[in-house]
């Protein structure tokens, strides 16, 4: 058993060589360039999904406004179409009092 302890320990020992001369930058200087890499990018991440989360929210907002001022106008479109609907039929009505108006009072014509 021994032995192989001693085996692995010996690969560790050869595969640490080898990564010295891969990289020429020490350990601790990589692991804390990785690790202020990932915290910068977890910071990014955390503030993109608030900045998501926030523009979802005025996007519902948004349509929800829209809906209602949409429900609005129509309403008011339809009171327009009936106001102006009245308003000729009074014109018309208004016509014919005139129309009956004249024939009972003629007005006299002046020449000069």
């Amino acid at each position: 058993m021994i032995a192989a302890a001693d085996s692995f320990q010996s690969a560790d020992l050869e595969a640490d060589s080898q990564d010295q001369s891969r990289f020429k930058s020490r350990k601790g200087a990589l692991i804390w360039f990785f690790k202020k890499s990932r915290d910068n990018w977890k910071a990014k991440y955390t503030e993109l999904k608030a900045s998501e989360v926030k523009l979802r929210k005025k996007v519902a907002y948004l349509s929800e406004v829209r809906e209602k001022e949409l429900a609005a106008f129509t309403k008011m479109k339809a009171e327009i179409a009936l106001l102006r609907e009245k308003t000729d039929a009074l014109q018309v009505s208004n016509c014919d009092l005139d129309d009956k108006h004249a024939l009972r009072n003629p007005t006299p014509a002046i020449f000069f």
